[in-house]
């Protein structure tokens, strides 16, 4: 079962990684798209990054940067995909 606090770890490194910033999961506001000003080619980075590390598959439908509007909804999301089974 993954834990919220590993999700939180782990999307602090990818936004490290993606926008070459230092992050922790402490300076992470909830509105992420606002607070780090990420656009549409990180967003999708990020998403795709997520899909990977996760081992998860976001369905079309789901997939939209608006899923990035929210730190604690993109770790619920996450959470929920990742201990479905």
């Amino acid at each position: 079962m993954i834990t919220k606090e590993y999700i939180e770890v782990k999307i602090a490194q990818m936004l490290k990684d993606v926008l070459e910033l230092d992050v922790t999961p402490e300076l992470i506001e909830d509105n992420l798209r606002d607070g780090f000003n990420i656009d549409s080619v990180s967003a999708l980075e990020l998403l795709v990054r997520i899909e990977q590390d996760f081992h998860i598959q976001i369905p079309d439908e789901e997939l939209s940067v608006n899923l990035l509007n929210s730190f604690n909804r993109l770790v619920i999301y996450i959470e929920s995909k990742c201990n479905k089974n």
